[in-house]
C-alpha cells in the first residue's frame, strides 16, 4: 500500500511540473585543441590547428639537466626542428601556440 501511495505522489508530482520545450538555433561547437609532436628521424615534425592557434614556439629541455638546448621561433600551424645535433638522451619538447602550451618527452 505504501508503493502504490509512493507511485501516486511521484506522478503527481511530475505532472505537476512545468513542461518546457528546448528551441534553440545556437550551435555550440566542441573543440578539441590538438597539437602533435612527431620524431621522424632527426627531425621533429610539429603542427597544430585552428583550435590550437598557430605555433610560435618550439624549445626543447634536456630532461636529465633541465637546460634548454634548442629553441625555435615558428609561426605557421606546422613546423620541423632537427635535433640532428643533440647528443642522444631524454629531452622535453615544450610547443607554444597562440592559445595553448603544449610539453610532451622524445628520446633521442
Amino acid at each position: 500500500m505504501k508503493k502504490v501511495l509512493l507511485l501516486v505522489c511521484l506522478i503527481g508530482m511530475g505532472l505537476l511540473l512545468p513542461t518546457a520545450q528546448a528551441n534553440s538555433s545556437v550551435v555550440h561547437p566542441i573543440v578539441h585543441r590538438i597539437v602533435d609532436v612527431i620524431l621522424d628521424g632527426p627531425i621533429l615534425d610539429v603542427t597544430s590547428d585552428a583550435s590550437t592557434g598557430t605555433l610560435t614556439q618550439v624549445k626543447v629541455r634536456n630532461k636529465k639537466t633541465n637546460e634548454v638546448v634548442l629553441i625555435q621561433e615558428c609561426s605557421g600551424y606546422s613546423a620541423t626542428v632537427d635535433v640532428s645535433g643533440l647528443p642522444s638522451g631524454t629531452y622535453q619538447v615544450k610547443v607554444f601556440t597562440t592559445l595553448t602550451t603544449y610539453i610532451e618527452e622524445f628520446s633521442w
